[in-house]
């Protein structure tokens, strides 16, 4: 989405300074904030969700990650548009399996602080 925002076709469509995103960070990162305050278990797990085809992706993201992406956009014909190039630009990333499907890895940081 990054990518594709910053593209020449697109930036000029998004705010000089991009949108406002939200992300998660690496596991590393919530072991340092808390270590001095609790004990703590972490691990991460990566789902294989099992989705009917590259656009149901798409779907997925668009209400959580690209939502930024397609609030920034003015009019809904653009966000259908940048759904669309989105779609294109992942479907080289997912290979669809003899029965249709395509696999979409999606990764979970689990953590238990305790005081």
């Amino acid at each position: 989405m990054r990518d594709l925002a910053s593209s020449r076709q697109w930036r000029q469509k998004f705010p000089p300074a991009g949108v406002r995103e939200w992300f998660v960070h690496d596991a590393a990162f919530y072991y340092d904030v808390l270590a001095s305050a609790a004990s703590m278990n972490l691990w991460e797990t990566t789902y294989l969700h099992v989705m009917p085809n590259v656009e149901s992706i798409s779907e997925w993201y668009k209400s959580t990650g690209m939502r930024p992406f397609l609030d920034a956009l003015g009019a809904d014909s653009e966000r259908e548009h940048f759904i669309k190039d989105y779609t294109d630009a992942i479907r080289s990333e997912y290979r669809t399996h003899a029965d249709g499907h395509v696999l979409f890895p999606f990764r979970r940081l689990f953590l238990i602080a305790r005081r």
